[in-house]
């Protein structure tokens, strides 16, 4: 999801600096600008949160939940 939000943060500030560009020609795109700023808005909310650490447990959770995986793991830990 970070890295969606860092691509996000760069094409918000691509369209600031179009929507920017746009306006010094003398023809101002104000949606561009608007949606430029709610990208930024949109991956700088997800890019304050911090990163989650990595837990090897955690991985593959759904497949041990259906029993794809991890079958023999419950007798080597008894």
């Amino acid at each position: 999801m970070r890295r969606i939000a860092n691509f996000l943060l760069w094409l918000g500030l691509f369209g600031l600096f179009l929507s920017f560009a746009a306006y010094s020609t003398g023809t101002p795109r104000f949606d561009i600008g608007f949606i430029s700023v709610i990208l930024i808005a949109v991956s700088a909310w997800v890019l304050r949160k911090p990163v989650a650490p990595f837990e090897p447990t955690r991985r593959f959770r759904t497949l041990r939940k259906f029993g794809v995986v991890g079958r023999g793991q419950e007798n080597k830990e008894d």
